[in-house]
């Protein structure tokens, strides 16, 4: 297992498993924890993996990015820098074309709850929080709001977003920002599951699925029909897509 600052990954086949490892700053993500994650994402694509995988050491999967480093506080980054960081994570995240798993136990709140819940496949504990607290910090969300929108419709984020509440983690599956939820004790195994299960198709196919998932996510309904019956060859067969 290779360590950068407080994140270490380990690629095991075609999947590639990043742990959080600050419990003591509840996984809060420092610039250097930033930087290592897009390294990380990176080095997924490359490598063509299948799956990456996100959990956390402690209580907590993510409290957000750690306040004190703010440029508001901290003369480490720039208002540029802290900003750039959040598009580069997200930039990764984007251009990965494998499948995406968080694990979510405790408190994912700000950029944790954003980095949980844009994941393909995001399992939460029961117990668990979730909670886009921008704007009880003092600032407006647009990373949150523009990645939600669609997912959750303007009623629903516009609530969770002016309040700032904590969802439970039943609630947030009923919310759609969660894809399952498990018993606490259950949250570790059944991330093993879903990698294994992941990792166990092939992997073009895999990565072409969701290639064409993103592709219909911009089209409008009718546009999806002709997709649906276009003459578009499989890339690895040549069956019809």
């Amino acid at each position: 297992m290779t360590a950068r600052a407080d994140l270490t990954h380990e690629l095991a086949g075609t999947a590639l498993r990043i742990t959080l490892d600050r419990p003591d700053h509840r996984n809060a993500f420092s610039g250097d924890m930033m930087h290592a994650l897009v390294r990380c994402l990176r080095e997924a694509e490359e490598r063509e993996c299948a799956v990456v995988s996100i959990e956390a050491v402690g209580e907590d999967f993510c409290t957000g990015r750690d306040h004190n480093e703010s440029p508001k506080v901290s003369t480490r980054w720039t208002h540029e820098q802290w900003r750039a960081m959040t598009k580069d994570v997200f930039g990764a995240f984007g251009a990965f074309g494998g499948a995406t798993v968080a694990a979510v136990k405790g408190r994912a709140a700000g950029f944790g709850a954003l980095l949980a819940t844009c994941c393909d496949v995001t399992i939460a504990a029961d117990d668990a929080r979730l909670a886009f607290d921008e704007v009880v910090l003092g600032f407006a969300p647009r990373g949150v709001m523009s990645r939600l929108f669609n997912r959750l419709g303007e009623r629903r984020l516009t609530e969770l977003v002016l309040t700032g509440r904590s969802v439970p983690g039943n609630e947030a599956w009923v919310l759609g920002l969660v894809t399952e939820h498990v018993a606490p004790e259950l949250l570790a195994g059944r991330l093993d599951e879903t990698v294994a299960t992941l990792t166990r198709h092939d992997r073009t196919i895999l990565r072409a699925a969701k290639s064409y998932l993103a592709e219909l996510a911009t089209m409008n309904p009718a546009d999806r029909v002709r997709l649906g019956t276009s003459d578009r060859l499989h890339p690895v067969d040549g069956a019809n897509v």
